[in-house]
């Protein structure tokens, strides 16, 4: 009796060869992108030379050939160092962000995730995996490539404290899909490029204003950068959408059925998808990292409607759900009615456990 298999690159280097190509096309794309940013800017420059000096006439040939050239040396100036720092420092301004470090054996939460992930790592085929936890109470994980260009995965404290075992197996099958389909990479990429501009701001500012606690994404800044902020911000965001059009959101819904295929629990899935949305309503100014998650941190419901889905990095939640549902033998209704249920369970024990504490503990 045969099994299907994962749709999976068959050797590690037609994945390293996916990403030259990779590499290259977004190459391209960002070569593009500010050749147009830069020509926009300087077509607003001749058109306020030819405003402010009447007599001259910025727009003849040889002033349009000359800025042509400017506008194409300058592109290919910006588009080398942009590129080259993403992919130098990037990944590790990234995971500096996200506060992430090395789980603790210590740590039966954290052990258990270093065995999902060392089941997960075999059964996809990838040569080495590297494992990252975030301390946050929300419910998330992502997939990236660090500095050394080892894929890695990374989960948030709060969904190893809320996830079944079969639960964050399925988060580890559906991160490690995304690395075998080159999903990974090209996330990893995109976003190192945008946060260009961040990293470029925390060089200029020595001592950024920290709030207390602990914050996904600093979003406050020195008063006297807040110019800088808005450009910096401003083409972040432009980046980040342009790039989203390039990504396809049925990568995340094929990265979905190699999980299942690799877990083999599509159930599972679906319940921790669940139950990162409920529990991401909002995670501060993380929109550059978005492609990088599960689910979305910066917003709880995604539209469905045309335009919402030409920029969106993740299919709506329903849709996802769905799709999953008519892998098992549930409704998506039975699938959140699972998760409400077992979040009524964990209320309900923890109402237990206050009232035996106060109940055993000495009167003062």
């Amino acid at each position: 009796m045969g099994t299907t298999q994962p749709d999976l690159p068959s050797s590690y280097w037609e994945l390293q060869k996916k990403q030259k190509t990779i590499s290259a096309i977004l190459f391209i794309f960002l070569f593009i992108f500010y050749l147009v940013a830069i020509g926009l800017l300087l077509a607003v420059i001749l058109l306020g030379t030819q405003l402010f000096l009447p007599g001259s006439n910025p727009f003849s040939s040889p002033h349009l050939l000359l800025s042509a050239a400017v506008a194409t040396l300058l592109a290919v100036a910006v588009t080398i160092l942009n590129f080259l720092q993403a992919k130098k420092a990037g990944a590790s301004y990234i995971l500096s962000n996200l506060r992430a470090y090395p789980p603790d054996p210590a740590d039966r939460y954290h052990l258990s995730f270093m065995n999902v992930a060392e089941e997960m790592k075999i059964s996809s085929g990838l040569p080495r995996l590297k494992t990252y936890v975030i301390p946050s109470v929300n419910v998330n994980s992502l997939s990236l490539y660090d500095g050394d260009n080892v894929p890695a995965i990374a989960v948030t404290e709060g969904l190893l404290a809320e996830a079944s075992r079969d639960e964050l197996q399925a988060v580890v099958a559906h991160e490690a899909a995304h690395i075998q389909k080159g999903d990974t990479f090209l996330s990893t990429l995109m976003c190192s490029l945008t946060a260009f501009y961040e990293k470029f701001l925390d060089a200029l500012e020595k001592e950024p204003d920290y709030q207390p606690g602990f914050q996904l994404f600093r979003s406050t800044r020195k008063t006297t950068s807040a110019p800088l902020a808005s450009v910096a911000n401003s083409i972040s965001f432009l980046m980040i959408k342009f790039f989203t059009m390039l990504i396809s959101q049925n990568r995340e819904l094929l990265a979905d059925a190699t999980a299942v295929e690799l877990s083999r629990d599509p159930a599972a899935l679906a319940r921790i998808i669940y139950k990162a949305w409920l529990a991401n309503s909002y995670l501060g100014d993380s929109t550059l990292l978005t492609p990088l998650f599960l689910v979305p941190p910066d917003s709880k419901e995604t539209a469905g409607n045309s335009w919402s889905r030409l920029f969106n990095t993740h299919p709506p939640l329903e849709k996802r759900l769905k799709l999953l549902a008519s892998m098992t033998h549930q409704t998506v209704e039975e699938i959140k009615n699972t998760v409400r249920e077992q979040e009524k369970l964990r209320q309900d024990s923890r109402l237990v456990i206050k009232s035996s504490s106060e109940i055993d503990s000495p009167e003062k």
